[in-house]
């Protein structure tokens, strides 16, 4: 039991300090009369802290540069069949906020079928980009290469299947609800970026074409998708992918402050059950602007026990009225991005 424990600690304490605090600003730009956005964005719900629903068809704008710069990632959806998407400003042509909100530091995962088609039509041959182009400096794209179904004699893409080489863990073999998914845009892309996924199985005619990557250009980060997530078969690929890629889009935790040692980072009693009040204590070498807080092991945020304040060198206590059903809890302490985690047992 010890041991289980302890790995759950560890498990969900890393979990919680990679996805737990990233606020989201979810663009539909889609169109969509199926609900397909709606489902994807509330499997957000639990894995972000927070997810913020904009729609560009209603707004009848994207979002500005300003406003997507008040949240840490923005996840933007183009749907199933892209036409006149927002994301190139509804007129085939550089969105000029996404690449003012980019060139200032921001994150970007683009998802969706026809994205590339929508701004660059029908082709015959691959159309290359080079410096200077949206796609090729900011996406990562250097080719825009084929489209299932319309590539593939009306087959349309089985799977996407993450690359065995991806930096990224943890993904899932993606599926659908229908057997193929119609006008998934394959790509070639510059050395400097990633493949996240590739098109399969092996019996595809087009397996191990890039359909999906992230690109990190020294600025902006930016995972482009060119197929629908919102119509990945079951919730449970679709909160598996986004678990990673919310980890992909978080920063490595500080180390510029080092948070006491175990010992001085202690929870009392415990177990314990819903009418014994629970002390936190602890110990800081230094002062350190942090806050604890307290989530259950679907990593869903239960309560602050202290909101993000300066915490002065020295002790400290804080409790917790456990007015929760009976399980395991996560007590999470996080100063300056450092995180420490400690399990507790509701009886």
């Amino acid at each position: 039991m010890r041991k289980f424990l302890l790995a759950l600690s560890l498990f969900f304490g890393l979990q919680i300090a990679l996805i737990g605090q990233v606020s989201v600003l979810f663009v539909d730009d889609s169109a969509d009369l199926y609900m397909n956005a709606e489902t994807f964005a509330a499997n957000f719900d639990g894995i972000a802290e927070s997810v913020t629903y904009y729609d560009c068809i209603l707004e009848g704008a994207s979002p500005t540069a300003m406003m997507m710069a008040e949240y840490d990632l923005v996840v933007w959806y183009a749907g199933a069949s892209g036409i006149d998407l927002y994301f190139w400003n509804a007129s085939d042509q550089d969105n000029p906020e996404i690449a003012s909100y980019l060139d200032n530091g921001g994150q970007l995962w683009l998802t969706g079928n026809d994205i590339l088609f929508d701004r660059y039509g029908s082709f015959s041959d691959p159309i290359s980009f080079d410096q200077g182009t949206f796609v090729y400096d900011y996406l990562g794209v250097s080719s825009f290469d084929l489209e299932t179904y319309t590539s593939d004699d009306e087959t349309g893409l089985p799977f996407a299947i993450p690359d065995e080489n991806s930096s990224i863990e943890n993904l899932p073999i993606l599926n659908w609800i229908f057997s193929t998914l119609w006008y998934v845009d394959g790509v070639s892309i510059r050395p400097e970026a990633e493949t996240i996924y590739l098109m399969g199985d092996d019996a595809y005619v087009f397996a191990d074409t890039v359909c999906g990557l992230a690109y990190d250009n020294g600025t902006s980060k930016v995972a482009t998708f060119f197929f629908d997530m919102g119509l990945v078969a079951d919730d449970m690929q679709s909160q598996s992918t986004i678990t990673a890629m919310l980890e992909y889009f978080t920063p490595e935790p500080s180390s510029t402050v080092e948070i006491a040692e175990e010992d001085a980072f202690t929870t009392s009693p415990n177990p314990a059950n819903r009418e014994t009040d629970i002390n936190i204590e602890l110990d800081l070498e230094q002062g350190a602007s942090g806050q604890i807080s307290v989530w259950n092991i679907h990593g869903q945020k239960m309560t602050d026990l202290s909101p993000r304040s300066w915490l002065p060198a020295g002790a400290h206590t804080f409790t917790w009225k456990p007015q929760v059903p009976a399980g395991t809890y996560l007590v999470q302490l996080e100063l300056e991005g450092k995180v420490s985690t400690q399990v507790i047992v509701i009886e």
